[in-house]
Order: structure tokens, then sequence, then C-alpha cells
């Protein structure tokens, strides 16, 4: 995916974009709400109507192109704005505007987030929550709002700051402050709660299965991740009954050596993609299998005399992690 104003993507989309194509350093990510247009503004369809207004409204102010890098909507999509690349037009002594590489990524949230109006929820919050995350976690992003750089109530007076970064620090793992100390990617071995997750369960240790296993990480355990539970199981000669026991459970997270049942390519993401990350060395941790990880892979089976792919299989996992 090139940068091109315009272009509707998701969130993983807009990562692995990021991840392989961006050639600047973001110390901070910026997060502004438009105020206009709102969430009564959206129809479900009209993203290029919406954000061409803004941008017809930024080039009247003198700006080269839109003010940000990407919109989000309220269904939780992006639209591209501004190239990645060049500095945003964020706030007057903010933007970091020279031509060095570094400087701000700006994000735009469709709707008025102060208190009366819009509701600051998900797929849009979830969303945002994350492409933050992604920044702090992978880029060394501090978290600044519009409101810090002036009078403005921008991102909303309903969206409180620490709350904000509260619960980005729960997707990137913890630590305090708006610039969290990230442990260390990859496989973790962490012990059994004690009883067996089942469909109905919610709660963190859900969601932690579910980033395992590959589903939207929504901390509830329903149909989708009993699923994913089982295929699981299957993959790992395991019982198959979608109940997350101990066996079960020992094969996620206390056994950083196990094949995961399935190969892993460009596209996969993922906890394992980190694992292989992590292993090969030299590379953004960032669990997205894209061109760089690839090229990585087929360089370790060169070495190795293995056949060269690009996909960790089976012969080459077992070879990386023997």
């Amino acid at each position: 995916m090139t940068w091109t104003y315009g272009k509707i993507v998701t969130l993983d989309e807009l990562i692995e974009y990021i991840a392989e194509n961006d050639e600047s350093k973001h110390p901070e990510i910026h997060i502004h709400h438009t105020w206009k247009p709102d969430h009564s503004s959206f129809n479900g369809a009209n993203y290029i109507t919406l954000q061409n207004g803004m941008r017809s409204a930024h080039l009247g102010r003198g700006f080269i192109t839109i003010a940000q890098h990407v919109s989000l909507f309220p269904d939780g999509k992006f639209v591209l704005g501004r190239d990645i690349n060049l500095p945003p037009a964020s706030s007057t002594g903010y933007n970091d505007s020279d031509s060095d590489g570094t400087h701000p990524f700006m994000v735009e949230t469709v709707g008025n987030f102060d208190v009366g109006h819009d509701p600051f929820q998900p797929p849009q919050s979830t969303a945002l929550f994350h492409l933050t995350a992604y920044f702090v976690k992978y880029r060394g992003a501090k978290i600044k709002f519009h409101n810090e750089m002036s009078s403005k109530t921008c991102p909303g007076s309903s969206i409180n700051k620490q709350w904000f970064v509260g619960e980005v620090q729960k997707i990137v793992g913890g630590g305090n402050g708006s610039n969290p100390q990230i442990p260390e990617p990859g496989y973790t071995e962490i012990a059994f709660p004690g009883y067996p997750i089942r469909k109905g369960a919610r709660g963190p240790v859900v969601g932690r299965i579910q980033q395992k296993v590959g589903v939207k990480a929504d901390q509830i355990f329903g149909p989708t991740t009993e699923k994913a539970v089982r295929a699981w199981q299957k993959a790992h000669g395991l019982r198959v009954d979608g109940v997350v026991g101990p066996d079960t459970w020992k094969s996620m997270f206390n056994n950083s050596n196990v094949y995961p049942g399935k190969l892993i390519r460009r596209g996969s993401k993922g906890d394992v993609v980190r694992a292989i990350q992590k292993k090969l060395g030299g590379l953004i941790v960032d669990g997205v299998f894209g061109v760089k990880t690839e090229v990585a892979v087929k360089a370790f089976q060169r070495k190795k005399g293995l056949a060269v792919d690009g996909i960790v299989g089976l012969q080459t996992w077992n070879v990386l992690f023997k």
C-alpha cells in the first residue's frame, strides 16, 4: 500500500503500511477531534465527501493540503490524508516543520467529543487506542492532546487524558506517564489462573487468549473465540472442547518453542510473528509479518541451508527455535 490521499483503510492495513514504509521518526502522536463534521454528518459511506470538505477548509487557511495524516471515522476506519513523511499542520509551534524527517503523527478523529455531544466509543475509540499504542510501543512516541498545545478543548472535554493514556497502557502492557516502558514483546510465560476459561468468560485473561489465537481481543469469550480455541487445540494435538484448561493454557503460554501448527508467512500477525522477529533479530518486533520480516526469514533459511521461501513452516521453526 502506498500513501494515497483518500484511501480508506482498516487499522491493520494502516499499521502494516506504517511499519513497512514510513521513513520518518515520530516523537509524538497528536490527538484531535474534528468538532465539525461530527457523528451526525457521517452516513456510513461518505468518507471522501467529509474528508474533502476538511481539506478544502484547510486549503482555505493556507495549508498545503489537509492538516492531518489520517482521519478516523465513527466506524473505526481510517482515511489517509497528508503524506506521513510530511510534517502535519497540528498546532502552531508544535509541528516540527523542518525537513529533518522527524515530526509528529496527527490523527483527526471525526466527531464532537465535548461534553453532551458525540459519544467516544467503540469501534472508533478502540481503533484510536490501538493506533496510539502502536506509536507509543514501537515508535517511542508520546501522546499529546491538541488542548495541551492550544486553548481549545480538542479532542473534546469529555475525553480525560489520564483515562485515555490508561486505556493505551492496557494495550501496550503497562508503564507510567504518556510514554510507558514496554516489556519485551514475544511469547510470555504466564501462570494458569487456576480455573478453566470457557464461553461466557470475560476480562483480561480472555483478552490474552484472544491475542494468542488471533481473534479480536474484546475480552469477551464468545462463539468466535471458542471456534479459534478449538482450532488451536486441534493444531496442537489437544482435546478439542473449546475450553482453555491447564493443557491448552500451557500450549499457549508456557512453551515458547511450540510450533503453532500453521505456516507463518507474509500477512501473518500476532504473538507468533513477534517471537519470530525477536529470534531473527534486527527487526521492529511489531507482530506484523511484512516485507522486512520475509527478507530476514529468507536470509536465515539461506544461511541454514533450508528451502528459501520466506515462510516459517515446521522445519524453519525447529531450526529457528532449537
